[in-house]
């Protein structure tokens, strides 16, 4: 037994859920396996405006950096102020941090530095990770090296020391490294440079991307509005809206800035009654009529608790009564109404009259609005996540509101991940997450909030947490998803229930979603070979075999393919190490029988969806062959399998011929 395989044992002995209601939820929870990306809420039918802050492609953010990202990235990349002496800084220092607010270019600055001093490949590092952590890595020679909008935890204490050692560390092993962060004032240490970045000159980046002559009576309006630019993907949506043709002063129109300041000119005027219908639309976005009345008229009733005195004032004569809210909405200029298709005909969708306006109502609630608002906030969500329609729209919500305020949004996710609202409270703040997963100011703290829960929370957060990591946070941290949820796996006491399911559904989800499946196949074959043998510690030996089998025996959601297939398709020369997986699980005789039936679930889908069936079960066969250790196993799958078939009368004989056959003939 070595000494890692002592330390990955670690795990505490095996202890019940800690209180009865607890127990209820976290087998409630773990019966009901509906979180997936590929909920009806994350699909293309949903164009109700929901999903705007989605509508880039999710993407990895760690692990190396594609080439293309990099040239994609710097195609037009507009070189801030500051640019050279930084470039300069990193040259001497070999690393530098950038720090300023999010969205001025940071990314795209560090990877056009990094481009400055080398050729060779990029690799981004997790943002949580410590200072002590960068010290210690292993950096590989002339490569360069990303921690994006690095998350340090409030006691952590990060001496000039420290970082004198991290450029040492970097200088011994001839490697780069830029950290962003976005805190607004750059810190000063006598060894590393913390260099107070500034986003680049907005007409230079408009010109890059547009680069027609302004026309004349336009000018002002154009010069306004970049003046008033506080993000770089303004400025850029700006030009291709442009491009495409639209009117300077429509384009202008959907600037942040200039959205921002229609909500504020909003709210010096606004009625309570108009305030309330925003902060129930804030969290019931995409509703139809009736569902958005209720629950306007529940957070009604809520105020009263925390604030009676405003509720009277709302429920006055001159207020809005629920016949009225209709025709009164019609009012707001924030709000609008869309018609949407349905099976029987066409149904309302209340929504903001500006995507843009969902984030700055937000933000205008939280300067505005105190304690006792937002405690009645809380109840009400409280009350209306148990209720399906409005479970991912209150999670949307959040998720925005995390943006002004992430502080506020905190205890209600843990309230909710720990069970308190059941199953529907639980599924709330997963969606949370990964809505949060798709903002890159937001993700590092939804890769810390998770980890969090899967290391210090109670069982039922501990779940939560696993079904984060499975989807769309897993998409955008899958080294970190693979890491967190094998130790959850090895620590059965924390989570009741097959949790070894998860690396299914991350292994589904990164074949559906991206092209880094193969780091869950890699992490799993490392772990089957390690701990599926003889000597091997029991426990560990059958965490891995449950693990590497509902990867291998994982569906697509939406396919309902099996989901190692839809991989070997994309990465034909990988079938060695899905034949190596399977000759692991095959040979580990607890989970012999499964491992079969898993196989025999691929031939199977082979048969129905395949041209040529069996040339990939021959090939296939010839991997499975090479895998095994011991020939009498290799034998004794080609007496016992067809058995297994057979018993199905499943019309797929011909292809389990081939497999055998196959069997019988091993390669180099």
């Amino acid at each position: 037994m070595t000494e890692e395989e002592e330390k990955d044992d670690e795990a505490a002995e095996e202890k019940p859920p800690e209180t009865p209601e607890e127990a209820t939820a976290q087998s409630s929870f773990n019966q009901q396996q509906t979180i997936n990306v590929n909920n009806p809420v994350f699909g293309s039918n949903v164009s109700i405006g929901l999903l705007h802050a989605l509508s880039a492609k999710l993407s990895r953010a760690t692990g190396s950096v594609d080439q293309d990202d990099v040239t994609n990235a710097l195609k037009h990349f507009v070189r801030p102020e500051g640019f050279p002496d930084a470039a300069l800084r990193l040259a001497h220092d070999r690393v530098v941090v950038l720090c300023g607010a999010t969205g001025i270019g940071k990314r795209s600055s560090a990877l056009a530095l990094l481009r400055e001093v080398t050729d060779e490949a990029l690799f981004m590092l997790a943002p949580q990770i410590p200072l002590a952590e960068l010290v210690k890595y292993d950096y590989k020679a002339e490569c360069g090296y990303l921690v994006i909008d690095r998350v340090v935890a409030p006691e952590a204490v990060e001496s000039d020391f420290e970082w004198r050692l991290l450029r040492d560390r970097l200088a011994d092993q001839r490697a780069y490294l830029v950290v962003t962060t976005s805190i607004t004032q750059a810190g000063v240490t006598e060894s590393i440079s913390h260099l107070a970045w500034r986003p680049p000159n907005a007409a230079r980046v408009l010109r890059v991307y547009w680069p027609e002559e302004w026309p004349e009576e336009h000018q002002e309006t154009l010069s306004n509005a970049l003046r008033s630019a506080d993000r770089v993907s303004d400025v850029v949506d700006l030009a291709l809206r442009l491009r495409e043709g639209e009117s300077p002063d429509i384009a202008v129109s959907h600037f942040d800035a200039s959205m921002r300041a229609q909500v504020d000119t909003w709210f010096e005027t606004a009625s309570d009654g108009q305030v309330l219908e925003v902060a129930t639309l804030a969290f019931t976005l995409g509703v139809d009529e009736r569902h958005f009345e209720s629950a306007m008229a529940l957070l009604r009733t809520t105020m009263r608790k925390h604030m009676p005195e405003a509720e009277a004032e709302v429920s006055s004569p001159a207020a809005v009564t629920l016949p009225r809210i209709r025709g009164q909405l019609a009012e707001n200029t924030l709000v609008t109404t869309s018609v949407l298709p349905t099976d029987l005909g066409t149904r309302g969708a209340l929504l903001f009259a500006m995507s843009g306006y969902h984030q700055h109502v937000l933000s205008a609630l939280w300067r505005g609005m105190d304690v006792r608002f937002w405690d009645t906030l809380r109840d009400w969500l409280d009350l209306i996540v148990v209720r399906p329609v409005y479970e991912q729209r209150v999670a949307m919500g959040l998720a925005r509101l995390a943006y002004a305020a992430l502080d506020e949004v905190l205890p209600t996710l843990d309230h909710w991940a720990g069970g308190q609202r059941g199953t529907a409270g639980q599924r709330a703040a997963v969606y949370t997450l990964w809505f949060m997963a798709y903002v890159d100011s937001l993700s590092p703290a939804a890769l810390q909030i998770a980890t969090k829960w899967i290391t210090q929370g109670r069982p039922t957060q501990r779940w939560a947490a696993a079904m984060t990591f499975s989807g769309h946070l897993g998409v955008r941290y899958p080294h970190e998803a693979v890491n967190v949820l094998w130790q959850l796996c090895v620590q059965s006491h924390t989570v009741a229930g097959d949790v070894e399911m998860v690396f299914g559904e991350l292994f589904s989800t990164l074949v559906g979603e991206t092209r880094d499946a193969g780091i869950v196949l890699s992490t799993l074959a490392g772990k089957a070979e390690r701990f599926i043998r003889p000597g091997a510690r029991p426990h560990l030996c059958s965490v891995a075999a449950r693990t590497v089998l509902a990867a291998l025996a994982v569906r697509d959601a939406r396919t309902k393919r099996v989901a190692v297939l839809n991989y070997l398709t994309d990465f034909p020369d990988r079938i060695g190490v899905v034949g190596g997986l399977f000759a692991k699980v095959l040979v580990h005789r607890p989970v012999r029988l499964r491992a079969m039936h898993a196989l025999q679930a691929i031939l199977e889908d082979l048969h129905k969806n395949a041209e040529r069936p069996e040339d990939v079960v021959s090939a296939l066969g010839h991997a499975l062959a090479n895998g095994f250790d011991d020939e009498g196993e290799r034998n004794a799958l080609e007496r016992e399998f067809p058995i297994v078939v057979a018993r199905k009368n499943k019309n797929i004989g011909s292809i389990v011929t081939a497999l055998i056959n196959a069997l019988k003939i091993i390669t180099d």
